[in-house]
């Protein structure tokens, strides 16, 4: 069950975690003060990355954690989504060619693509020897 301790929401391995996360993002991101659009997106590409994250990176382990905090001043509103399994940068992942996706009426695998368009920013910093922490960070400009 996800838990909330001092604006840091922690949730684990399992896909009915992602109504808690979307929710959180959802209230930080009208308190902060953000148009419902960018509510929308913002609360969109955190749900995909948290998706990715359970499903590719925990694989769906109930036992393993990972934390999403809010980062907001006057001009940025961001989610950090942090985690400790293997290091993934979604920046490196290309585009697909839509028209070939469409054609081979393929399912799925659009996570990525649809946060790197409907998100200001993205920054990700992969865990390394002096942390085991991997931080994706994934802006909305005010």
């Amino acid at each position: 069950m996800a838990k909330l301790m001092k604006n840091i929401l922690s949730a684990c391995g399992d896909y009915q975690e992602l109504e808690e996360i979307r929710s959180y993002v959802r209230d930080k991101a009208i308190e902060y003060g953000l148009e419902e659009n960018k509510v929308n997106k913002i609360t969109l590409a955190v749900d995909e990355a948290c998706s990715n994250l359970i499903h590719y990176n925990i694989n769906f382990d109930k036992n393993k954690r990972f934390t999403i905090n809010i980062d907001a001043d006057k001009t940025n509103f961001s989610v950090l989504i942090k985690d400790d399994g293997v290091s993934f940068d979604l920046n490196k992942v290309e585009s697909p060619n839509m028209e070939k996706y469409f054609q081979e009426y393929r399912n799925g695998g659009l996570g990525i693509h649809i946060i790197k368009k409907i998100v200001d920013k993205i920054e990700y910093l992969p865990s390394n020897s002096k942390s085991n922490t991997n931080i994706l960070k994934l802006t909305m400009f005010l």
